[in-house]
């Protein structure tokens, strides 16, 4: 192993076993006290709420970029005219909110990216992928430098092709290291759960950054529990489940009181889980890609290049 490799795992096992990990939810005018938030440039009305009463216990806060409201159900591949202005400006606000109410708390903002798992939208990979580094290109060339908190970038992929989030570390692996921090953006649509796990697992053996995986189920974190996995670079996830049984399900749809147990259960489950789940100590934890090619894990997933030449060094 090349000495710049090895090197590369001593510090992402020093930055685990510093790491705290998180579980984030949105409270939707809930009245339960959780410290992790997440918000988009398409709630800051809850946000507000829910910051200016709960503030004091606000730990960390994620700005997401409202993948949901932009991309669900439509075939676009980009952002409509006017966005990054909302987005802008809405990070700003969240910002003056954060410094008033939880000065203590955390910022980190994802940068914009393209999902392709939506339902309608599995043959946009891999323009997905490149449209997605695009928009991190620009926010390093263009915006980093003067926007509030720490930027997270999301390795974007294939619904349910759990290569094909590797394939796309290995390719812009140069982009990606730029940031002390990435997140998984294909997993949150997906109900498959040992593709889920499988995925996690995969990118926790090949990545040298901690990372955030977006609407991971408690039912994907048992099944990596009862299969004794180890993953050692995963920081965070985020589950907004809790509110579609307020929307969908009894007793919950006429009282806030019980959405507010529910969504407490419901995380407390989450960061329990996710606490649980080992990193392995005694040997280095990435695979070399010459290791993950002949495990042929990496066979489905990769259907067509990002860039003309994959880097193998």
């Amino acid at each position: 192993m090349r000495l710049s490799k090895y090197l590369d795992i001593l510090r992402a096992n020093r930055r685990v076993s510093m790491m705290k990990r998180l579980a984030y939810t949105n409270p939707v005018n809930v009245p339960a006290r959780w410290p992790n938030i997440v918000t988009n440039p398409f709630d800051i009305r809850h946000f507000r709420w829910y910051i200016q009463r709960y503030g004091d216990l606000v730990e960390s806060i994620i700005y997401d970029s409202g993948v949901h409201a932009v991309f669900h159900g439509k075939r676009r591949l980009d952002y409509p005219p006017g966005y990054l202005s909302r987005y802008f400006s809405i990070l700003e606000e969240v910002e003056r909110l954060r410094r008033h109410y939880s000065p203590e708390a955390e910022l980190l903002y994802v940068i914009p990216d393209v999902p392709a798992d939506y339902e309608g939208r599995e043959n946009l990979y891999p323009r997905n992928v490149e449209k997605t580094v695009e928009y991190i290109l620009l926010f390093l060339k263009r915006y980093i430098r003067r926007l509030p908190g720490k930027p997270m970038p999301v390795v974007q992929g294939a619904k349910d092709r759990p290569a094909s989030v590797v394939w796309s570390w290995i390719e812009y692996k140069d982009v990606y290291e730029e940031f002390e921090l990435v997140a998984l953006g294909n997993v949150c649509s997906s109900n498959r759960i040992s593709l889920i796990a499988k995925e996690l697992r995969l990118f926790d053996r090949i990545t040298t950054r901690p990372y955030h995986a977006f609407g991971i189920h408690t039912r994907a974190l048992r099944y990596l529990l009862e299969r004794g996995a180890s993953l050692c670079l995963l920081r965070s996830i985020d589950s907004s489940s809790y509110y579609y049984d307020w929307l969908y399900r009894e007793p919950y749809k006429n009282s806030r009181e019980a959405l507010a147990r529910a969504l407490l259960s419901r995380m407390s489950t989450l960061q329990s889980l996710l606490d649980r789940i080992p990193c392995s100590a005694g040997r280095p934890r990435m695979m070399t890609l010459t290791e993950l090619l002949s495990s042929g894990d990496l066979a489905r997933g990769r259907q067509a290049p990002v860039r003309a030449t994959l880097q193998t060094a």
